[in-house]
């Protein structure tokens, strides 16, 4: 099963997909998609059948897995919007 989100041309831009992942056992996940401009569907979050989710990982180990793609740009970045710039970021794992 999906649930798609089309624009005029009936290109999917966004795409949520249930699937089995062990037949035998029944399990499933759920990946939440998106698409960037001109590319293909990208899986971005994924939640498993053990209620691990996963941002920009499809198989998490743990209860949460946040995984960046670029050295460049914070994993985590928690701010409040106020005047006291003691928002914290996590660079690296």
């Amino acid at each position: 099963e999906s649930q798609r989100a089309d624009d005029q041309g009936g290109i999917v831009l966004a795409n949520i997909h249930a699937a089995m992942t062990d037949a035998t056992n029944v399990d499933t996940s759920l990946a939440f998609q998106t698409r960037t401009a001109g590319g293909s569907l990208t899986t971005q979050m994924t939640i498993i059948d053990t209620g691990n989710v996963g941002i920009g990982e499809t198989n998490p180990g743990k209860v949460l897995c946040v995984k960046g793609t670029s050295a460049a740009n914070y994993v985590v970045n928690i701010e409040h919007n106020n005047a006291d710039p003691r928002g914290m970021g996590i660079d690296s794992v």
